[in-house]
């Protein structure tokens, strides 16, 4: 396991750099809730974390606005991601149809990022309610679970139907180089920080994987146009044969009509 933190402008000014001396690989931000409001330490804690050398991550407090106009608010004010970054839905609210709401928001920003986004909510909603719909996209797990919230790590989350979980918060009292006061701890389930990332934004691919790709898409291109064009070549050959019997079928026509003529005349 690893240790991470979440914070937004609640922890107010952050000393990144003792954050870092702490042991603490990765941090989730608040950037954003519902469709207006923006975290005022997004800009900041993103600088700061990122020149530390601490993995970052993303999250959205959803308010159960409209899911489609939560997740292009969320994705229009996030900085430019780097390799790895990760993104969350946090879900602590009470709506209608939750777990469709919450999957058509993880589906568009999938949908316009190519990176699945994690799902935040605490151990009661995991266990009450039917999730499936939203593990069956394939979305990780982060549960809060607190026990006696002393700043330790107690007994683990149950986690219901999924079948792992990414991320466990297991205080919200605790204590971190350079954050006066209390913050939120967690671990996530994971060896190392790049195990994490695999739940990011993926790897760039190499210029020269992006060459062969691009070769590769315009040999299908070359491939369906030679099939169009042999395709379309038989048609007229078709067409062309069609012609031909018209026209002899003409011919014999029109010399079986002047035969009659003739006889007739005869």
């Amino acid at each position: 396991m690893i240790k991470g933190i979440d914070i937004s402008h609640w922890q107010n000014k952050i000393n990144w750099k003792e954050v870092a001396k702490d042991d603490v690989k990765f941090a989730i931000i608040k950037a954003t809730e519902a469709v207006g409001y923006v975290d005022p330490t997004l800009e900041e804690n993103t600088k700061g974390a990122r020149d530390n050398g601490i993995l970052l991550g993303f999250y959205h407090f959803a308010r159960g606005n409209n899911p489609h106009k939560e997740a292009d608010f969320f994705l229009s004010k996030l900085p430019k991601l780097q390799e790895g970054e990760l993104l969350v839905l946090d879900y602590e609210i009470n709506i209608v149809k939750e777990v469709e709401w919450c999957r058509m928001f993880l589906d568009r920003v999938f949908d316009k990022t190519g990176i699945r986004p994690i799902l935040y909510t605490n151990e009661a909603r995991v266990k009450s309610i039917n999730w499936q719909y939203v593990i069956d996209g394939n979305y990780g797990l982060w549960v809060a679970k607190y026990g006696a919230n002393n700043g330790k790590r107690n007994q683990e989350p149950n986690i219901g139907q999924w079948p792992f979980a990414v991320m466990w918060q297991y205080t919200s009292r605790g204590s971190i180089g350079g954050i006066k006061g209390n913050v939120d701890l967690n671990v996530a389930f994971v060896e190392d920080v790049e195990t994490l990332k695999k739940y990011g934004k993926p790897k760039p691919k190499p210029e020269n994987d992006e060459k062969d790709d691009q070769i590769e898409e315009i040999g299908k291109r070359l491939d369906e146009t030679r099939k169009e064009l042999e395709e379309e070549k038989e048609k007229r050959k078709q067409a062309e044969r069609r012609e031909e019997i018209m026209e002899n079928k003409n011919k014999t026509l029109k010399e079986t009509i002047d035969k009659i003529k003739s006889i007739a005349n005869y």
